[in-house]
């Protein structure tokens, strides 16, 4: 860990100046510009701490239903020529945009841990247990992979890129990733990180945790209306949201229930997970 430690320093500088560089709001949430750079970051390191016995046997990074926006070729050509992906050290938490000086120019080739894609049925994926990087610090210590045997007698290879991330996640450090774009927009549905988390001892069952850029909000109101500020169909995670209940003649606010359990009027929300809530009134 010592060596990760060092590693991580050697690029904490410019990774601070790559978050002093992020925009002020996120991008639309289905497109990707051309020349730009964007950084994700996954909030709650809570959500990606591992219990005692567990741990990350695959992770799965997933554009879903990429294409090419471009008007003088009915045939987009393969994103992976030119959306290019890489594992970041504790980027700021959220989807952003960062600020573009050059549109050649990438901000994460010096960072390292670069990952490869494979576009497959429409989705552009990267699977860390399948990297690229063989200057991590994981691959200097271990090399190609080390070998795990679970708790239900399988054996998991563990990847030198896959096991950088587990280091994030277990030490507390938020996990995330930089994506920067070529000559050409791209429009996609969701972009999705899927944990499989499997024991090496104990009896817990695998889990599959998913994290996504895209979310849903959905609100209701009983004897009364709430105005959403912004209104939009679907929000980039990190987005914030202020709710504001307003009742009907004769009628008070009584509260949010669903997955905002409050009493305040208006809220603002974090846009962390697909959220769902009723403003009630008495």
């Amino acid at each position: 860990m010592v060596k990760k430690r060092q590693h991580s320093y050697k690029i904490a500088t410019g990774l601070i100046l790559l978050w002093l560089a992020a925009a002020a709001l996120s991008t639309p949430a289905t497109e990707l510009l051309e020349g730009n750079s964007y950084t994700w970051g996954i909030r709650t390191p809570a959500r990606l701490a591992l219990e005692p016995g567990q741990i990350i046997t695959e992770a799965v990074l997933t554009i879903h239903n990429v294409e090419a926006v471009r008007n003088d070729d009915p045939r987009p050509p393969c994103p992976t020529d030119k959306i290019h992906i890489y594992l970041l050290d504790n980027p700021r938490y959220g989807f952003w945009r960062l600020e573009t000086l050059s549109s050649d120019s990438d901000p994460f080739t010096s960072l390292g841990n670069a990952l490869t894609a494979k576009y497959e049925n429409g989705n552009l994926i990267c699977r860390l247990n399948k990297p690229d990087d063989r200057d991590s610090w994981a691959s200097r210590i271990f090399g190609e992979q080390l070998p795990l045997k679970l708790a239900d007698g399988t054996d998991s290879p563990m990847y030198p890129t896959l096991l950088e991330f587990i280091d994030y996640a277990a030490t507390g450090v938020s996990a995330g990733f930089g994506i920067h774009l070529g000559t050409l927009r791209y429009r996609y549905e969701n972009i999705t990180l899927t944990l499989t988390v499997q024991s090496y001892e104990g009896d817990r069952s695998a889990e599959t945790i998913v994290f996504q850029v895209v979310h849903t909000l959905e609100v209701a109101a009983v004897n009364g209306s709430v105005e959403i500020t912004p209104d939009l169909t679907t929000y980039i995670d990190g987005a914030t949201v202020t709710l504001e209940a307003m009742p009907h003649r004769g009628y008070l606010f009584n509260g949010w229930t669903g997955c905002i359990q409050r009493s305040d009027n208006p809220i603002t929300i974090v846009m962390d997970g697909n959220k769902s809530t009723t403003a009630r009134f008495r």
